[in-house]
């Protein structure tokens, strides 16, 4: 879930960038502002995005893993 929510902002983020660019900011501002893309920043962000995404995963997992597994109780039928 952690990719497709990368993947996903980073979609809608860079669609709205290039929106506001182009269509909204000459109408505010009166000049056209070009759209440019850092992409050595991004690359930096999705890497430590992925890296985040993995240890919030892996902690709850180890310590889920140390656990006994749980042992239901008898069950009563009611007659």
């Amino acid at each position: 879930m952690g990719a497709l929510g990368l993947v996903l902002g980073g979609v809608v983020g860079i669609a709205l960038g290039a929106l506001w660019t182009r269509w909204t900011f000459p109408y505010l501002l009166g000049y056209v502002l070009d759209f440019h893309l850092p992409y050595m920043q991004l690359g930096l962000i999705g890497l430590m995005t992925a890296l985040v995404r993995a240890i919030a995963a892996i902690l709850p997992a180890r310590g889920a893993a140390r656990l006994e597994p749980a042992v239901a109780p008898p069950l009563r039928v009611r007659s």
